[in-house]
């Protein structure tokens, strides 16, 4: 009894199915945050950039 406990735990250690979607969703957060941090970090700075593009362009046609 106490050998197929075990055994059966060693192969449960063994297994790595899910492994990847772990390393999957990790990479996945790291690109998400990749991309939102400096989003927010030069929110402003675009906001304002832009927002003069945007009341220029009357001006210009």
């Amino acid at each position: 009894m106490v050998s197929e406990r075990l055994k059966q735990l060693k192969r449960f250690l063994a297994n790595d199915e899910g492994t990847v979607g772990a390393e999957y969703a990790a990479m996945l957060a790291l690109i998400a945050l990749t991309c939102v941090v400096p989003a927010f970090a030069l929110g402003d700075w675009m906001f304002g950039t832009f927002g003069g593009i945007v009341e220029a362009l009357p001006e210009i046609q």
